[in-house]
């Protein structure tokens, strides 16, 4: 169940922006209800085609939410996501108003109030591409393994793995049973971003 906050929104900006209370981390389960205004006159929410939440976080990273209207009681809902209560402090609202043309009508500021955590979580993840990038990447560098030549020809070498093998007479590196380089000099791997594969990987020679 979800936990609503109300606040009334002056689009005039005659008065001082209203604030919004929240905890760092919550998990979407806050919700805004805003009764818009003019001034002393109220604002008829049905003439507004769309509206969207747009929050400015204490950090700087922008995020929106759209309004879900309520003509019955003549106010818009808006949900505060886990990603807009990632750190704590104060950050900004901006509610957006939208005509049928998707032209602006107007809009209204308000504060944002993130209480932080009492530990913190500095290890807070913005989206979650940010976690499929981090497994790509952690998948990415599993398959490199570096190794003496001793240990490098006692192994029956994996799928998809490049091996950095050093050894008396230099450094090497061995994609499957193929050597590329075999001397003292530097050798360069390139690798696709992606699975590794034979397609995908490619090794060239560089002396320097």
């Amino acid at each position: 169940m979800k936990e609503t906050f109300e606040i009334a929104a002056d689009l005039a900006c005659r008065e001082k922006p209203p604030a919004v209370y929240a905890k760092q981390g919550d998990a979407d389960s806050r919700e805004v209800r805003v009764r818009f205004r003019f001034g002393e006159r109220g604002f008829d929410i049905t003439n507004a085609e769309s509206s969207e939440m747009r929050v400015l976080r204490p950090d700087g990273a922008l995020s929106i939410a759209e309004g879900r209207h309520d003509a019955e009681d003549n106010s818009a809902v808006y949900t505060i996501t886990a990603q807009m209560l990632n750190v704590g402090g104060e950050g900004r609202i901006e509610f957006v108003l939208y005509g049928a043309d998707n032209e602006i009508i107007s809009t209204a500021p308000a504060r944002l109030i993130i209480i932080p955590n009492a530990v913190g979580d500095p290890a807070a993840v913005s989206t979650n591409e940010y976690l499929e990038f981090k497994r790509l990447i952690e998948e990415f560098t599993s398959r490199f393994v570096v190794m003496s030549e001793e240990e490098y020809h006692r192994i029956t070498p994996s799928e998809g793995t490049v091996y950095f093998v050093y050894g008396e007479r230099g450094a090497a590196v061995y994609y499957r049973d193929v050597s590329v380089g075999g001397t003292s000099g530097p050798v360069r791997v390139s690798l696709c971003i992606g699975a590794v594969s034979a397609q995908t990987v490619k090794a060239e020679r560089e002396d320097i």
